[in-house]
């Protein structure tokens, strides 16, 4: 019922924005129009409507940012702790996320799998269809590796193999775990998402927004085991071999930061980072970080031109944080 109320009143406070005198001219944003297709599609409030239970950054449509500052095409920097936008460009717009994809696969991962150290095979099915040139973390058909290592070879290299061996551990197949991945997303508010693998190698069907991504992140920065992950230069893991024997894979980050080669603003402190590449996604990264003033924000970068501009775009957006940098209204 609590959910049904939120949502007449959400309509109501619209209906009196649509028809106040300052307004007239104006139509709702494709994140208000979006928001009101899943009240009335006749889905379910109680699934389409998490977002309106609880505090979180909304984006007000009346508040402009200086959108040519960050030249990539997407980005969006949110106060997660005093629920504050700082920034938005074409925030509510669907972008392909390509490897920012794998947040959600951990996420899923972590609150299926309640021991970590569960050992899982790698099987042809998981491998199958990944070509050698693109992101591995190294596994073989055959062995085996826990789920704490795998989420390592994830996260770290950003290994497609491990999302593959991940998914159908968790989901029983490639197919179920996306199915478990749009309903989670459905529950996370995600309105603008929908996923078609859990790797985020290119589909039509694939995408999400940066909005989106914010509220993806913010419940995978609650999960210390991910954030610690996400945030390491390095790993290795352990691959149990057929033969009973172990071999080791050493894995590096494929996110400057965590690196070591971009500096974040004094005052600034890496959480939690994942990138993401593919021709059609551009360069993108979706992190989240500690302020001077200990307070959570998520940024997201999508659409870069390239490496470097991705992260001098990013160290720009966060720079944001101890400027004071807002919005205007009109």
């Amino acid at each position: 019922m609590k959910f049904l109320k939120a949502a007449i009143i959400f309509i109501l406070l619209l209906s009196l924005a649509a028809f106040s005198g300052c307004k007239k001219e104006e139509t709702p944003s494709d994140y208000e129009r979006e928001i009101l297709s899943r009240i009335t599609d006749g889905i379910g409030i109680e699934t389409r409507l998490p977002a309106f239970s609880r505090d979180l950054c909304i984006i007000d449509p009346e508040v402009h940012y200086d959108e040519e500052r960050i030249l990539a095409k997407y980005a969006g920097l949110f106060n997660e702790t005093e629920h504050e936008v700082v920034y938005a460009k074409n925030a509510s717009a669907r972008i392909y996320p390509a490897s920012m994809t794998k947040t959600m696969t951990a996420l899923l991962t972590v609150e299926n799998c309640p021991d970590l150290s569960v050992m899982v095979p790698v099987t042809e099915e998981a491998l199958s269809g990944l070509a050698e040139n693109s992101s591995l973390a190294g596994l073989s058909a055959g062995e085996s590796m826990s789920v704490q290592d795998l989420l390592a070879g994830l996260l770290i290299p950003s290994g497609n193999d491990a999302a593959n061996v991940l998914a159908i551990h968790v989901g029983g197949s490639i197919e179920g775990f996306v199915e478990m991945m749009n309903r989670r997303a459905v529950e996370l508010g995600m309105l603008n998402t929908h996923f078609a693998n859990a790797n985020g190698l290119h589909d039509r069907n694939h995408y999400t927004s940066v909005y989106d991504l914010y509220l993806l992140m913010r419940q995978f920065t609650a999960h210390r085991e991910l954030t610690e992950l996400a945030s390491s230069k390095e790993a290795t893991g352990a691959a149990l071999l057929p033969d009973g024997s172990y071999e080791m894979r050493a894995w590096r980050s494929t996110n400057s930061i965590s690196l070591g080669y971009t500096a974040l603003p004094e005052g600034v402190t890496l959480l939690a980072a994942k990138t993401g590449y593919t021709v059609s996604a551009g360069r993108c990264l979706v992190l989240a970080v500690s302020g001077p003033d200990k307070n959570l924000y998520i940024a997201v970068i999508a659409n870069a031109a390239s490496h470097d501009a991705l992260y001098e775009q990013t160290v720009d957006l966060l720079s944001m944080i101890t400027e004071g940098t807002h919005g205007e209204g009109d």
